[in-house]
């Protein structure tokens, strides 16, 4: 008689999902049984359920009305079975300004044979790596506390340490209201800025081109930002050997 057992894992991670990931996933599905199904909520509030991946596939996604969740799962005889759980969760506390909370937003169980679920869980390990992102350490739950921390206080700091290069004590005294709206400004730049890295991204559809565009336009935000600092570091360098 064979042992059974089960296996739950979470992963705190930023991923893509997309056509070949979620035609990969189906194939793992398949071994366990070929009766998929596929529960897919949107931004509108409704729900779907599906009985195959091209009908998935098909969904418009569009920004009024897009995948924020999807639940792929199966079961056969034996009581084996596979949920996956893909999700954009709500931000906690702990993501004040857009900064991302610890949340899971992949989550797999299996249940069945003890050897099938060593092999089910070591594929779904792979899978998961797979649709990861590279930024997936900001949304780990101690870096996200730093985070956040510095996301709040960081503007405060480097207003009030500019401000004084900038402006005389006595126009500031005059202007109190400049505070406000610089640190409100810089806040409005960062909750921006985490917009283009987002945690959970389902690149079917019309996500695809919006997947497409932040991708292009994170990697320009990138690029621009090591090009000030090299900037800063090379104008740093030749002061200093003047």
């Amino acid at each position: 008689m064979q042992t059974e057992a089960s296996k739950t894992r979470s992963f705190e991670i930023a991923f893509v999902l997309d056509g070949a990931s979620l035609k990969q996933l189906e194939g793992l599905l398949r071994e366990v049984g070929e009766a998929v199904e596929y529960q897919v909520k949107f931004s509108d509030g409704h729900g779907l359920q599906f009985h195959g991946v091209d009908d998935v596939l098909r969904q418009p996604n569009s920004r009024t009305r897009s995948i924020v969740s999807l639940i792929a799962g199966v079961t056969a005889r034996g009581k084996q079975s596979v949920y996956v759980v893909l999700k954009d969760p709500p931000y906690k506390s702990t993501g004040t300004f857009g900064v991302p909370s610890s949340s899971p937003s992949v989550e797999y169980t299996i249940t069945g044979t003890h050897k099938n679920v060593i092999y089910l869980g070591d594929k779904l390990d792979e899978w998961t790596n797979g649709i990861r992102q590279w930024y997936s350490a900001l949304y780990r739950g101690v870096l996200s506390f730093a985070l956040a921390a510095a996301v709040v206080l960081g503007p405060i700091w480097l207003w009030n340490s500019a401000s004084r290069h900038l402006f005389s004590p006595a126009f500031l005294k005059a202007h109190d209201w400049l505070q406000l709206v610089g640190v409100g400004s810089l806040w409005v730049c960062i909750y921006w800025t985490f917009k283009l890295f987002p945690r959970a991204t389902f690149a079917i559809g019309q996500g695809t081109t919006r997947h497409q565009f932040f991708k292009y336009l994170r990697n320009a935000v990138l690029g621009a930002f090591g090009l000030s600092l090299l900037a800063s570091l090379l104008a740093n360098w030749l002061t200093q050997h003047q």
